[in-house]
């Protein structure tokens, strides 16, 4: 016995009465990433630490000078991500100056040294290299909060040091020795500029989790980013599984925390791929 189909609408009925399709209800399958903590670590890191040396910056040390605020990817030409702006100068009468918060000044010679840093830049795109950065140009203002008198130390000789001490001595690298003392107890946090290590064993690849064929590559839209509203643009950081040593040895994360925080909050996460399935109707959010 032969069924008629009839189109009704945005149905397609069955004997002209059964509704076997609706075009306005149509079932959808969304794959997605979902990050699981590591079987094999939970949150059981064990960190070290260490203070990044800044005794030379602190006493303005560099490693040029110049009579200017310089544009920082000019100078550090893509070496670091952070640039020392450094200078001296004097003070009489115990005055008291606003720079984000009021400070103390001794008598004599006082010394300001800024870390200028670029990760995390509000910039991208198509002329990327043509926008400016660092404190270039100024100003650099030191303001009396007791009589209003303005000091402009923009013209002032400036010392340069292109990146962090930790940088240079690698303090990431543990395949050299680089004399750096890890401390085992007593992990300080909120302390900017502060180096943590820890060691991780390789987490076992999920069944369907991310391959080779995974790529990242491709222009940026608003698209890309629907969820993680407010949080930190980079709080999660990809390892690729081929940079990770096997089972039988350990791997070794090192962190530099720039502006002071906790690595307590840090765990190895695996990646794999779940489904979403919904029903999508016209005229319906």
């Amino acid at each position: 016995m032969e069924s008629t189909m009839c189109l009704l609408g945005q149905s397609i009925l069955q004997d002209c009465n059964k509704e076997v399709f609706n075009t306005a209800k149509v079932d959808a399958q969304t794959n997605v990433y979902v990050k699981k903590l590591s079987k094999e670590l939970g949150n059981s890191l064990i960190w070290t630490w260490a203070s990044d040396p800044v005794e030379d910056t602190l006493q303005a040390i560099g490693t040029f000078n110049a009579s200017q605020l310089l544009e920082q990817k000019s100078v550090t030409v893509d070496a670091s991500d952070y640039l020392w702006y450094m200078t001296k100068w004097g003070t009489y009468d115990n005055l008291r100056f606003t720079y984000e918060k009021i400070v103390s000044l001794k008598q004599g010679t006082n010394i300001i040294s800024l870390l200028s840093g670029t990760v995390g830049h509000a910039h991208y795109g198509a002329s990327f290299d043509m926008k400016e950065t660092g404190i270039v140009g100024g100003p650099v203002k030191l303001i009396a909060t007791s009589s209003g008198n303005t000091m402009d130390l923009s013209k002032s000789s400036w010392s340069y040091k292109v990146g962090l001490n930790g940088e240079a001595r690698r303090f990431y690298d543990s395949k050299i020795k680089n004399g750096v003392q890890w401390n085992i107890n007593n992990v300080v946090i909120g302390k900017p500029l502060t180096w943590y290590k820890t060691t991780f064993k390789t987490p076992e690849a999920e069944k369907n989790g991310c391959d080779i064929k995974c790529d990242y590559r491709g222009n940026y839209g608003a698209d890309k980013c629907l969820s993680g509203c407010g949080e930190p643009s980079q709080r999660f950081y990809h390892v690729p599984r081929s940079f990770l040593n096997n089972d039988t040895k350990s791997n070794t994360l090192v962190c530099c925390e720039e502006m002071g925080g906790s690595p307590f909050n840090v765990s190895v996460q695996t990646v794999a791929i779940d489904f979403i399935c919904a029903r999508t109707d016209y005229g319906k959010p």
